[in-house]
C-alpha cells in the first residue's frame, strides 16, 4: 500500500511525521553534475519561510457573476422549471456559465434538463471564455461584444452573440468566425476552436491541432490531407476533377495525375500568390488616401459614465496650439487644459481590464504605471491621489507627459498648485554615491538613491543640470523653467548636491581616482553623445553642424538672454537643410522656423511612410503652415557639400537612393546651414579609457544584465551609455532598477563590515550575529521621556521603536498570537464591526502591522470603497503587501499601504468614514497626539475603534501578562534571535492604559462620546469613540 511505502521511506530518512519532512531540501539527492553548493532547509536561509501551507488561497469565486446566476436559477435547478434572466455583463466577468453548468450537471447528470430550460440574456461586454463548457440545457444570449475564447469546450449549450441595437456596422464583417490562409507551419494549438474557413499548412503542425473545432466534424475529418508543399496544387486539382467527373457520370475516374504532377513541377507553385500580392500592392499604391470619416461619438459629455465608456465616447488626443501662432514664440506647443467634462469623459474610457494590456511586459508601459487606477482617480477628480499613484512608479511624470492628455493636465496642475513638494529622506545612511551625467537616467537614479537615504553628488559638464531634457530638447517641447528646472530645485531641497560645468576625467580637480576614493559607489549615466557623421566631401565647411551643437547653443542662449547675446547658431534668413528625419531632425526644423529661416528641406534616406495618418496622430504642420508644403524628401542619398571661396557651405549634392544609388539622379540644392541629425553611435571614450571599464562591440559600457555592475567594483552603468539610444521611459525604468542594485551593494558592504560569522562545528551551518543590528540594550539604557497621561515613561524614541519593529516584523504576528492565546483575529473582527465601516466607505487602519484589520475592512467596504493601511515599520508593510498579493479577492485591490507616522498623519481633515487601530496605541510615543490626529482626519459622525492590550484593574491579569512574556514569548523570540526585542514587550506593559484612562484620552481629544469594552477578563480591551 502507498501509506506503508511512504512510512518505509520516511523511516529511512529519519522522519516520524510528514510535517517534519516538509522543507528539508537537504535530504534530496542532487545530480553530481549540477551540484554546486550544499542544500539547506528553507528555514535555515530565511527564518520566516513557511514550510507548508499557512494561508489558504482565495480565488474570489464567491464574487463571480455565476454565483448570482445560480441564485436566480434556483427554480430551474431544484424544480426543472423554465426561467428567463436579463442582466448586465462586463469584461471582468470571465467564464460566465461554467459554474452554472456544473450545478446543472451535478444535479441531473447526463440526463440533464429539458432544452433551453435556462435562458440568460446579457447586455454589455463579456470577458474571456463566455460559455466555456456550457451544458446542453442553457442558452446564453449576448447583446454587445465579447472577448476571446467564446464557447471554449462547448458541451451542448447555445451561445448567441449579436451587436447592440442601433449599431452602424455589419456584424458579418466585424466578427471573425473563420479564416483563409496559407502558412508554412504552425506550432501548438493551431486552428483551435476554428468554426469555419480554410487553412493550408505546408509544414508540420504542433500539439492540439484543430482542438475544439466545431461543426460537422465527421465530414471535416476526411478533408485533412497530408501533402508535400510541391504537390498541394496537384491534390487540389485532382479533387476538383473527381468532383466534376462524379457529377457527370456518377463514377470516380482518375484523370491525368502524372500529367498534372509534371505540369506543377515545371511551374512556380507560388506564382498565383505572387500575382495576387503584386496586384494588391499596385491597388494600394494607386488608391488615393481617403479622408477618415468624423466619428459620431462625442469626445466629452456633461456627466460621463464609466460603464461602456470606451464604446460610448471617442478618444480626444492632446490639442496643439495653432501652428501659425506658435512658431512666433518658444512656449510649449500644447494647449493648456483644465479640469472639466473633457477630462472626466476621457478617463471614463478606461476599460479597467481584468488583465490590463497597458500592464503587459512587452507591449505595455515600461514603467509599470498603474494606468487603470490613475484613470479612475482622475475620473473621480482626486488629483492629489492621482499624483501619488503616478509617483509610485514614475519619478518624473512631467518629463513623460508629452503623450497622454491626463498626464499633461496633471503636470500643469501640480506645477501651478504645488501638489509636488520636497520630500527629503527621514534619515541618512552615511553612504556616498557619485552620479556622472544627469540626463533622465542619471537624474532618476539620483532621485531614487536620495530617497533611500544615501548622500548623492551629481557631476554635469554643462552649465545647467538635466543634460538632455535641459539642452537637447527644445523649450517648445519641454519648458525649462517651469518643468525641468523646477524638478532640479525640488531635488536640491531634498538634499541632492549638484556640481556643474565639470567634465569628470578631464578636469584635474575631478579625476576618476578622486571620485572612487571619496565615494562608496559610482553610477555612470553619461549618455550616448557621439553623433553619427557623414564620410563625404565637405563636412569641415562653415555652416555644417551637428544637430546637438545647434540645439544646445540655442537653448543655452535662450535661457541666458532670450537669444540677445548672439551666442548661438542662427538660421535667420538662411536656406536650411536638415539631414535625418527622426525626433532630433524635427526639433531642428522647429527651431530653424522660429529663428526665421528663408527655406527648409529635410532629407531622409528611408522610404516615404503612408501619406494618410490617423486623425489622432497627424504629421507635424509647422513647416507646412509657414512654407505651404511638406519639407521632407525621402530616399535621398547625400553625396557631398559644396563650399564657396571663403569655405562656407552654399550647396549640397545628393542623389536618389532605392536600396542602392540610382544612376544619373544627382542634383544640387542650395544650403547656407546644414544640420546633421542622423542619430548617435555611442558614448565618448574618455571615461571608459581612464576608468578601465569594459565596452561591448557597440562601444557601450559592458554591464551585467539586471545588475548594471561593470567590471570595476562599485561602478555601475545605466541609460544610453549602457544600451544605446532609447526612450525616456526606458531610461527611467532602468534607473529605478540600477538604484535598487546600488542600494543592495551598499547595504551588503555595510552588513559584511558589521557581521561576525560564527562556525557551528556540529551542524556545519553558518549563523550570523550582527554587531550593529542588535543594539537594543544600549537603546534601553538611554534617558526615558514623558508622553503625558499618568506621567508614565517610555523606553525608546519613535525612530528607535521603528527600527525595533522592523527587526521583529517576521515574527510579530506569532508573538501577538501567543500573548492573546490565539484569539486576536477573533477580537479584530469585533473591532472592525465596532468601527461602523460599511460599503463604499473610505477607512484607515492605523498601525496596520501585517494587515489583518485592513483585509477585514476591505471585505466590509467592498470594491467601491477604499482602505488605507498605515504603519511606521517598512518590514511589516512588506509582509502585508505580500499577503495581499497572495489573496486574489477583488475587494483587496482597494487596499493601499502607506509608510507613515501616527503622530503626523499625511491626510487632510475630515477624510475617513471610519478608523481602526490594532495593538498600536501602546507603541506610540505620544498617545494624546495620536488620538488627536485620529480625531482630526475622521469625518463628523464617524467612529474610531481601538483594540489593544490594556492595563487591568485586576492584579492577577497583569501578573498573567508578565508571566506569558517571560515563559512563552521570550523563549520563542530567542529561537529567532530576538530575545532582547521580546523583553521590550514586558516593559511596554507598564505603558498600557486602563479603560478609564483611554475613555478620558478620547474625550480630551474632542470625541463626543467614548466607551471602553473589556475583552477576555480584562486581558484585552476595545475603545469605541464617536466624533
Amino acid at each position: 500500500m502507498l501509506a506503508e511505502e511512504v512510512r518505509e521511506i520516511m523511516s529511512q530518512l529519519g522522519f516520524r511525521t510528514i510535517n517534519e519532512m516538509v522543507g528539508h531540501s537537504d535530504m534530496l539527492e542532487v545530480d553530481k553534475v549540477i551540484k554546486s553548493s550544499e542544500n539547506l532547509p528553507a528555514a535555515n536561509i530565511r527564518l520566516e519561510a513557511a514550510q507548508y501551507r499557512v494561508l489558504k488561497q482565495d480565488h474570489g469565486l464567491d464574487m463571480t457573476l455565476d454565483q448570482k446566476l445560480i441564485t436566480l436559477s434556483k427554480a430551474a435547478l431544484e424544480k426543472a422549471l423554465p426561467i428567463y434572466i436579463e442582466t448586465l455583463i462586463c469584461n471582468v466577468n470571465r467564464a460566465v456559465g461554467t459554474m452554472l453548468s456544473h450545478e446543472v450537471t451535478k444535479r441531473y447528470r447526463l440526463a440533464g434538463l429539458p432544452s433551453d430550460t435556462i435562458h440568460i440574456k446579457f447586455k454589455g461586454s463579456a470577458g474571456q471564455s463566455l460559455g466555456a463548457f456550457l451544458c446542453p440545457d442553457i442558452t446564453l444570449e449576448l447583446e454587445g461584444d465579447n472577448n476571446d475564447y467564446v464557447g471554449k469546450g462547448l458541451s451542448g449549450g447555445k451561445i448567441v452573440v449579436y451587436p447592440p441595437k442601433g449599431s452602424a456596422f455589419d456584424p458579418e464583417e466585424n466578427i471573425a468566425i473563420g479564416a483563409k490562409a496559407v502558412v508554412e507551419g504552425v506550432g501548438d494549438h493551431g486552428c483551435e476552436y476554428m468554426t469555419g474557413g480554410t487553412m493550408v499548412v505546408l509544414e508540420k503542425t504542433g500539439r492540439n491541432f484543430v482542438a475544439g473545432m466545431s461543426g460537422d466534424f465527421d465530414n471535416l475529418l476526411p478533408k485533412f490531407i497530408k501533402v508535400l508543399p510541391k504537390d498541394y496544387k496537384r491534390v487540389l486539382s485532382s479533387r476538383k476533377a473527381e468532383k466534376a467527373s462524379r457529377e457527370a457520370s456518377g463514377s470516380i475516374v482518375k484523370d491525368g495525375e502524372e500529367h498534372n504532377e509534371v505540369e506543377v513541377m515545371e511551374k512556380d507553385p507560388f506564382e498565383e500568390l505572387k500575382k495576387m500580392a503584386a496586384a494588391s500592392l499596385k491597388e494600394k499604391a494607386d488608391k488615393k488616401p481617403e479622408t477618415p470619416e468624423k466619428s459620431k461619438r462625442p469626445t466629452w459629455v456633461a456627466d460621463a459614465q464609466k460603464f461602456r465608456g470606451f464604446v460610448a465616447y471617442e478618444r480626444e488626443g492632446v490639442q496643439y496650439r495653432d501652428p501659425n501662432a506658435r512658431v512666433n514664440d518658444w512656449k510649449e506647443v500644447m494647449e493648456e487644459l483644465k479640469p472639466g467634462a473633457l477630462l472626466k469623459t476621457q478617463s471614463a474610457r478606461c476599460m479597467d481590464c481584468g488583465t490590463p494590456f497597458c500592464h503587459q511586459e512587452n507591449s505595455g508601459c515600461p514603467l509599470g504605471n498603474k494606468i487603470p487606477e490613475f484613470n479612475e482617480l482622475v475620473y473621480q477628480n482626486k488629483w492629489r491621489e492621482a499624483l501619488d499613484r503616478l509617483l509610485e512608479t514614475n519619478n518624473f511624470p512631467e518629463f513623460t507627459s508629452q503623450v497622454f492628455v491626463f498626464l499633461v493636465l496633471l503636470r500643469i496642475l501640480y506645477l501651478l498648485k504645488g501638489l509636488n513638494v520636497p520630500q527629503p529622506p527621514p534619515e541618512r545612511t552615511g553612504k556616498k554615491v557619485a552620479i556622472i551625467g544627469n540626463g533622465p537616467a542619471g537624474l532618476v537614479a539620483t532621485n531614487q538613491l536620495n530617497k533611500m537615504g544615501h548622500l548623492v553628488i551629481v557631476y554635469e559638464r554643462a552649465h545647467r543640470i538635466e543634460g538632455l531634457m535641459m539642452y537637447g530638447v527644445p523649450n517648445m517641447k519641454a519648458d525649462k523653467v517651469d518643468v525641468v528646472q523646477r524638478r532640479v530645485n525640488l531635488m536640491a531641497e531634498e538634499g541632492v548636491n549638484f556640481v556643474v560645468n565639470v567634465e569628470v576625467g578631464k578636469d584635474p580637480l575631478y579625476s576618476l581616482d578622486r571620485l572612487q576614493k571619496e565615494n562608496d559607489a559610482i553610477v555612470l549615466a553619461v549618455g550616448a553623445t557621439k553623433a553619427r557623421d557623414l564620410t563625404i566631401e565637405g563636412p569641415e565647411l562653415s555652416g555644417v553642424h551637428f544637430a546637438m551643437e545647434f540645439l544646445h547653443a540655442n537653448t543655452k542662449s535662450l535661457l541666458n538672454s532670450n537669444l540677445q547675446d548672439g551666442n548661438y547658431i542662427s538660421a535667420k534668413d538662411k536656406k536650411v537643410v536638415v539631414i535625418g528625419g527622426g525626433d532630433t531632425g524635427t526639433d531642428c526644423i522647429g527651431t530653424s522656423i522660429r529663428h526665421g529661416c528663408s527655406s527648409i528641406v529635410n532629407l531622409e534616406l528611408l522610404q516615404q511612410p503612408p501619406k494618410a495618418r490617423a486623425p489622432r496622430n497627424p504629421w507635424p504642420r509647422e513647416a507646412t503652415a509657414k512654407f505651404g508644403k511638406d519639407p521632407k524628401s525621402y530616399e535621398v542619398l547625400t553625396k557631398s557639400f559644396v563650399g564657396d571661396e571663403n569655405g562656407t557651405a552654399k550647396d549640397l549634392k545628393f542623389g536618389k537612393f532605392q536600396f542602392k544609388e540610382v544612376e544619373g539622379s544627382e542634383e544640387f540644392i542650395e544650403a547656407d546651414l546644414v544640420l546633421l541629425a542622423m542619430g548617435f553611435l555611442g558614448l565618448e571614450s574618455t571615461i571608459a579609457e581612464k576608468l578601465g571599464v569594459e565596452r561591448d562591440n557597440r562601444s557601450n559600457f559592458k554591464a551585467d544584465y539586471g545588475r548594471f555592475s561593470t567590471n570595476i567594483k562599485g561602478v555601475f552603468a545605466v541609460g544610453d551609455c549602457k544600451c544605446g539610444q532609447s526612450l525616456v521611459v526606458w531610461a527611467i525604468s532602468e534607473s529605478q532598477q540600477v538604484a535598487a542594485q546600488v542600494n543592495k551593494y551598499l547595504m551588503r558592504e555595510e552588513k559584511d563590515a558589521s557581521t561576525v560569522i560564527q562556525e557551528n562545528t556540529q551542524t556545519g551551518t553558518v549563523k550570523m550575529a550582527s554587531v550593529v543590528q542588535y543594539a537594543l540594550p544600549s537603546l534601553l539604557s538611554r534617558q526615558p521621556q514623558n508622553f503625558g497621561v499618568g506621567n508614565r515613561r517610555i523606553r525608546c524614541s519613535s525612530s528607535e521603536r521603528q527600527a525595533l519593529f522592523n527587526r521583529m516584523a517576521p515574527v510579530y504576528d506569532n508573538l501577538i498570537d501567543l500573548l492573546s492565546l490565539g484569539q486576536h483575529r477573533v477580537w479584530k473582527r469585533m473591532a472592525v464591526s465596532w468601527s461602523g465601516a460599511k460599503k463604499g466607505d473610505c477607512v484607515l487602519d492605523l498601525c496596520c502591522g501585517s494587515g489583518d484589520l485592513a483585509f477585514l475592512l476591505s471585505d466590509k467596504v467592498g470594491i467601491h470603497g477604499k482602505v488605507i493601511g498605515l504603519d511606521f515599520s517598512k518590514k511589516l508593510l512588506q509582509i502585508a503587501l505580500s499577503r495581499k498579493n497572495l489573496r486574489l479577492k477583488a475587494s483587496y485591490k482597494n487596499i493601499e499601504w502607506v509608510e507613515g507616522n501616527a503622530l503626523d498623519l499625511p491626510f487632510c481633515d475630515d477624510y475617513f468614514d471610519a478608523i481602526t487601530m490594532g495593538y498600536g496605541l501602546r507603541n506610540v510615543v505620544d498617545k494624546e497626539k495620536a488620538v488627536a490626529e485620529m480625531f482630526r482626519v475622521l469625518k463628523p459622525g464617524s467612529t474610531v475603534s481601538v483594540l489593544d492590550f490594556n492595563k487591568s484593574n485586576q492584579p492577577i491579569t497583569s501578573l498573567f501578562q508578565e508571566w506569558m512574556i517571560d515563559n512563552v514569548v521570550v523563549p520563542v523570540g530567542s529561537s529567532y534571535g530576538l530575545a532582547e526585542e521580546c523583553k521590550y514587550l514586558k516593559s511596554s506593559i507598564q505603558e498600557f492604559l486602563t479603560g478609564e484612562e483611554l475613555e478620558q484620552l478620547a474625550l480630551t481629544a474632542g470625541f463626543s462620546n467614548a466607551k471602553f469594552y473589556e475583552i477576555a477578563g480584562g486581558l484585552m480591551g476595545n475603545l469605541v469613540a464617536m466624533r
